[in-house]
């Protein structure tokens, strides 16, 4: 008997679990918390009174107008959710006034009833009739309509090549392309530091419209390895439905919802420095022999050609390589023998060092040897 006990306890657990989850998804009754009428005069002498609801989910549209319009009170279950459609479309587009509410309704009349349906002939002696005709047009003409908030690029990667004065590895264009969503931002991942985003025309900004290009720069001399750089946009907006609800005998009404949604696009890019060697760039900078960058002074040891001269202190041979002192003058100072006029048992021993400085002979020193 316990055991039969315990078996139908569990039972019943799950089924209240179950039908927890189930009422997380569930969608509230529409209540109409209040009924106003706005009233039409027309040049018969006529007036036609038009059922205003407002309730828990907002201002609300008949759908169903051959049927009586419910009371303050009323609650209608939930029926379901459209998120696009030409409904859709004129509750997005209705305006605040009351004008704009009978027109509205109107023109939703018309789409689920036909375009000459009218609640009555006394709206044939204004132009609301003609308005939501027109309005009635340009939504059925929205049929697909739908808002769903998206960003993207026109571009999958970036790519970087070095600007023409050496100072920034500069990206591709991209274009911020966004349908029902506000600013995108753009944010860095990675990037060195003085890396900056641009407009197509050179201003520095992180917050684009729809159709508007950006550019990323990074300073060269930050990059001394491969490095990869991811850029991200992030932006919000809503996202349109509108739900359904059942009146029963009284009219079903519908009210437009919006949902907001944030939404993003990244895409990335390496740069690769190129290995300058024995390099001069436009931007004044010197690279040695490593590929490192270096003073002018040092730029000049490594990567300029000195043969047979000293420079800053340091000997070349005649070669063109660093040498030692001695070495240097084994090479560069010559001994040339010459007889000795006076004497001829004496010879003279002419040694003329030539010292080479940018090409220009500084000195001459002569040595007499008397044998």
């Amino acid at each position: 008997m316990k055991k039969k006990f315990k078996i139908v306890s569990l039972l019943i657990l799950v089924v209240v679990s179950f039908m927890s989850i189930l009422n997380v998804y569930a969608v509230d009754n529409m209540v109409i918390n209040d009924k106003q009428y706005i009233q039409t005069s027309f040049s018969n002498g006529a007036y036609r009174r038009e059922a205003f609801y407002v309730t828990n989910k907002g201002v609300a549209y008949c759908v169903t107008p051959d049927k009586v319009g419910g009371q303050a009170g009323s609650s209608l279950p939930y029926v379901e959710t459209k998120n696009s459609g030409s409904i859709l479309y004129l509750l997005n587009k209705a305006g605040d006034s009351k004008d704009a509410f009978v027109v509205t309704q109107l023109a939703i009349w018309k789409i689920v009833k036909g375009d000459d349906y009218l609640p009555t002939v006394n709206y044939k002696y204004n132009n609301f009739d003609a308005q939501a005709r027109s309005l009635a047009t340009e939504a059925r003409n929205n049929s697909n309509y739908s808002n769903v908030p998206s960003l993207k690029f026109d571009q999958s990667t970036l790519s970087f090549t070095e600007s023409s004065d050496g100072n920034y590895y500069v990206s591709n264009e991209i274009t911020v392309i966004s349908s029902g969503t506000d600013v995108a931002t753009i944010s860095l991942d990675n990037a060195p530091d003085g890396t900056i985003v641009t407009d197509d025309k050179g201003n520095e900004k992180n917050t684009f419209n729809n159709n508007e290009r950006f550019i990323v720069k990074v300073p060269t001399g930050s990059v001394s390895d491969s490095i990869n750089i991811n850029v991200s946009a992030s932006a919000s907006g809503s996202e349109l439905s509108y739900e359904k609800y059942s009146g029963g005998n009284w009219q079903d009404l519908v009210v437009l919802v919006k949902t907001k949604k944030d939404v993003s696009q990244s895409i990335e890019g390496t740069i690769t420095p190129e290995k300058r060697t024995c390099e001069k760039t436009a931007n004044g900078k010197y690279y040695g022999k490593e590929g490192t960058e270096v003073t002018a002074d040092e730029y000049d040891l490594e990567c300029n050609v000195h043969k047979c001269e000293i420079v800053s202190g340091k000997y070349f041979d005649n070669n063109g390589n660093l040498t030692d002192e001695a070495t240097y003058k084994a090479q560069c100072e010559t001994v040339v023998p010459v007889p000795n006029t006076a004497n001829s048992n004496n010879l003279v021993y002419t040694v003329l060092g030539i010292v080479l400085i940018a090409g220009t002979a500084i000195g001459i020193k002569t040595y007499r040897k008397n044998n």
